[in-house]
């Protein structure tokens, strides 16, 4: 506001309108950074509440969601085998009844979980130590891997494949020897509680011995 003197004079009507806008001017840039530090704050607000909210959408694949998308990669894989040449189921032709049976209960189990079409599985099992003092009992700790393979052009595919460690209990058949009974590794927590369990010290340390891929090819 103007200061009043005793040499002061009243303003006319547009000197009062002049001076109400030069102080409107002047009080408005006084203002105008608190109206600027609130619009800052919450454009700030508002950049953290959706970064926030995108976050809470990501959620993380359990292991059945990751299981499912190998078993869709796989499945895509043995649809691009072309199909043209069937492929014949395994046969174990060596000359050891054990190892045959063991084969043959591999090979079964591979059919059982079987999910693609144009596949045959091949056992791969690595034995640790077999214990045949007991004909109709006959004890084989090993590792028993498994692969399913498809054909593409005149190449076998590998679609997939896994380990079942455990003991495997053989007795005498018509045809040789079979599997009538099974102790297998469990899986998480209980697989280094079953190792230790069912093949001890000694037997780990023979199956940690073993090459899978020697064995393999």
């Amino acid at each position: 506001m103007i200061p009043k003197t005793y040499f002061s004079a009243p303003l006319s009507k547009s000197a009062k309108d002049t001076e109400g806008r030069i102080r409107n001017i002047f009080e408005g840039q006084r203002r105008r950074p608190a109206v600027i530090v609130l619009a800052l704050v919450a454009a700030v607000a508002l950049l953290c509440g959706s970064v926030f909210a995108v976050r809470a959408k990501r959620t993380v694949p359990t292991i059945e969601d990751r299981w499912e998308q190998e078993k869709k990669e796989a499945s895509a894989y043995a649809a691009a085998a072309d199909g043209s040449a069937e492929l014949p189921r395994f046969e174990y032709l060596g000359d050891d009844p054990y190892l045959a049976a063991v084969c043959e209960w591999i090979v079964r189990g591979g059919e059982q979980a079987r999910y693609w079409e144009s596949e045959v599985t091949i056992p791969c099992p690595l034995i640790a130590e077999i214990d045949d003092s007991d004909p109709q009992d006959v004890r084989v700790w090993g590792n028993f891997w498994e692969f399913s393979y498809a054909t593409r052009g005149t190449t076998l595919f590998c679609v997939s494949g896994g380990e079942r460690p455990g003991l495997l209990h053989l007795r005498a058949a018509d045809s040789g020897y079979e599997v009538f009974n099974e102790e297998m590794v469990g899986d998480g927590e209980a697989y280094a509680k079953d190792m230790r369990r069912i093949f001890g010290s000694i037997r780990m340390i023979k199956l940690d011995a073993l090459d899978r891929e020697e064995v393999r090819t």
